[in-house]
């Protein structure tokens, strides 16, 4: 098997990353695609306090994003991964398998903070959405949840918005493309999938349109 093609798909909470690779699931044969996904590599309640980390989501130290790297360089020799993450909404431990296929496309607002995850990454995508309009979306998403929303501004406003503007905005420089309101922006999304596919089709000598 020939090496995957590794996208990267940043942006800030709410800024519509998986609508992206939903997206991209549905315009690219499935047989093709894995998914990586930056919040499997949470860390754990207790290794926060043991490392002092008070930070919120926002903050590149909340997740083991070394951890994140290593998988990478397994999936990219050919190796099949598994990992372990404790849910933090249901609290309890998930086991993730994620195969080596032809497209491996990882989600997570800090995955272009380390500058050997960019190494690796084919393609790094930054999803650029108005803070007003991410804030509106984490609302929206914790409404759905049945959950209060108090907690969520007061979290915004003391560390959210700080971090995302300290930690996770500045890797925009680091990206390759850079989609404006995500998920909204269907010609830039075409573009996208595009490319994508013809990347495949040039490695694999393949027309993915019969394959789907």
């Amino acid at each position: 098997m020939k090496e995957p093609f590794i996208i990267g798909i940043a942006g800030g909470s709410g800024s519509g990353k998986t609508t992206v690779i939903d997206q991209l699931r549905m315009d690219l044969p499935k047989v093709h695609v894995s998914i990586l996904n930056q919040r499997m590599y949470s860390k754990q309640e207790e290794e926060r306090k043991d490392e002092g980390i008070s930070q919120n989501e926002e903050h590149p130290l909340w997740y083991d994003l070394d951890a994140l790297s290593r998988d990478l360089e397994a999936l990219r020799r050919g190796e099949t991964i598994e990992r372990k993450s404790l849910d933090a909404s249901s609290m309890v431990e998930e086991t993730w398998t994620i195969e080596p296929k032809e497209v491996i496309l990882v989600e997570g607002n800090h995955i272009l903070s380390s500058e050997h995850i960019r190494s690796l990454l084919d393609l790094k995508v930054f999803i650029d959405t108005s803070s007003d309009v991410r804030l509106i979306r984490l609302i929206l998403r914790e409404i759905q949840k049945g959950s209060h929303i108090e907690s969520l501004l007061l979290e915004y406003m003391t560390r959210g918005r700080k971090n995302h503007e300290a930690f996770v905005e500045p890797t925009k420089k680091f990206a390759d493309l850079i989609l404006p309101e995500g998920g909204k922006n269907v010609m830039a999304l075409d573009v996208l999938s595009s490319a994508i596919k013809q990347r495949l089709e040039n490695i694999y000598d393949e027309d993915l349109e019969k394959c789907e």
